[in-house]
């Protein structure tokens, strides 16, 4: 358990960020209220993997800032709501 999203972050190899919209994304990415992102403690070369459904400009946004890091990037939303979720059947596009 972490405290904050960077802090769950830290040393990590990869990065799976699926919330709801991209104003969660950029919570859980950039930080809110003082308390530090994701983007802030992931390790050179680990990979962020954006599973949530959001506009392409807000994918390549994302893409742009973790490619100036250092970070690899993959756009890949998934579909299938809460049922698909829970049964195991998300479909990753």
């Amino acid at each position: 358990a972490a405290e904050s999203a960077a802090g769950a972050a830290t040393g990590a190899d990869a990065c799976i960020v699926m919330v709801q919209n991209f104003a969660q994304v950029r919570a859980v990415m950039w930080g809110t209220d003082g308390a530090g992102g994701a983007l802030d403690t992931l390790a050179t070369g680990a990979v962020v993997l954006l599973m949530s459904t959001v506009a392409p400009a807000e994918a390549r946004e994302l893409g742009a800032v973790c490619t100036e890091r250092g970070l690899r990037f993959l756009d890949c939303p998934v579909s299938g709501g809460t049922a698909a979720a829970e049964g195991g059947t998300l479909t990753l596009i």
